[in-house]
């Protein structure tokens, strides 16, 4: 293990950590929010009325 993180310039930890992410994390990985916009077609900017922040703000009761 050693001789392998001093090949990679990397601490023994850190390349034990370096080993298990690949272990685990296949390469060819799938992100939900690409996924998701690849599925959705494009479309325009929404027209509609804009949303408003809630000004009213509730207050805590006192401890």
């Amino acid at each position: 293990m050693e001789v392998r993180a001093a090949q990679h310039n990397r601490s023994a930890k850190a390349e034990t950590r370096a080993i298990l992410e690949t272990a685990v994390r296949p390469e060819g990985r799938l992100w939900l929010g690409t996924a998701l916009s690849e599925m959705s077609p494009r479309s325009p900017p929404r027209a509609g009325p804009p949303c408003y922040r809630a000004t009213r703000v509730r207050s805590m009761p006192p401890v």
